[in-house]
This record gives C-alpha cells, sequence and structure tokens, in this order.
C-alpha cells in the first residue's frame, strides 16, 4: 500500500522525468546554534529524523535534476519549485550527488551509494544559514531504489 501511495503522490512527475533514486526515513543529528530565536539551553547537538520521510531524485528530459521530498507533516516538496537550484557534483558507478542551493537561505547536499556489499543508502546534509532558527543536519537513510544507469551527465 505504502509503495503504492508512494507512485501516486510522484505520478505527476513521471512523465517528464525519470526516477534516479526513491530513500525514505532519514535520521541523524542537528545542530542549533545559540543565534536567531533559539535560546541558550536549547542550543547545541540533538537526534533528529524525519519519520516516514520520503526523498526522490529526479532528472528530466533537459537532464536537470530535482528533489521531491514528502516530509513528516505529508506535505510534498520540489526544490526546484521552492526555488532552488540542483546542481550535481559527483557521480561515478556507484554513486550520484546534487547540490541543491537557496539562495541566501539554504545549502542541502544529497548523496545516492551504492556500497560494497550492493546495498542502497542516501546521505543528506543541510546548512540552514539564514532565517530565525539556524540549523546545520546530518542525515542518512535506507534506499529501496537506485538505478544510476538513468543518470544523464550532460
Amino acid at each position: 500500500m505504502k509503495k503504492l501511495l508512494l507512485l501516486l503522490f510522484f505520478l505527476p512527475n513521471l512523465a517528464f522525468s525519470e526516477i534516479i533514486a526513491v530513500c525514505e526515513s532519514p535520521e541523524g543529528h542537528a545542530y542549533y546554534p545559540f543565534s536567531g530565536l533559539m535560546n541558550k539551553a536549547d542550543s547545541g547537538w540533538t537526534k533528529d529524523k524525519i519519520t516516514g520521510g520520503i526523498t526522490q531524485l529526479v532528472q528530466d528530459n533537459s537532464g536537470k535534476f530535482d528533489i521531491l521530498v514528502l516530509d513528516a507533516s505529508k506535505t510534498i516538496y520540489s526544490s526546484t519549485q521552492d526555488g532552488g537550484v540542483v546542481l550535481p557534483f559527483a557521480y561515478d558507478n556507484n554513486q550520484v550527488s546534487v547540490m541543491v542551493v537557496f539562495m541566501g537561505e539554504t545549502v542541502e547536499t544529497y548523496s545516492f551509494i551504492k556500497d560494497n556489499s550492493g546495498n542502497i543508502e542516501f546521505l543528506m546534509t543541510q546548512n540552514k544559514a539564514a532565517g530565525i532558527i539556524p540549523k546545520i543536519t546530518a542525515f542518512r537513510g535506507e534506499c529501496s531504489y537506485l538505478d544510476l544507469s538513468k543518470v544523464r551527465p550532460d
């Protein structure tokens, strides 16, 4: 049922894009500096995760990448539709990595990796430098799908 909902969720994007990776439930750590609205007692390192979160890497017919995210609140985000610029920065037979830049706000990196055992995972970092609550995160999640043969490194 979950896979069917995922398919229906991303169906509008399937017509014009190739799905490269599907990953879920990232977890890791976040750091909140004592800055903006963050008070001293709540600043510092904490465990963090996106329960039920799904991340997809897609590439359209013109070779442009996008990151699609279904977050814990079940809200859908497209990095490009939200004003981000998605740039590939590494690619080989075992991984593809992209950077998402939201100018003046946030930089994110996503690496989708097939490890030496053939397992697939993704790593994500996020630096929210601007805003009322600055935050840095480092997450890791499992992937159910990764097809690097679909990547067109234009």
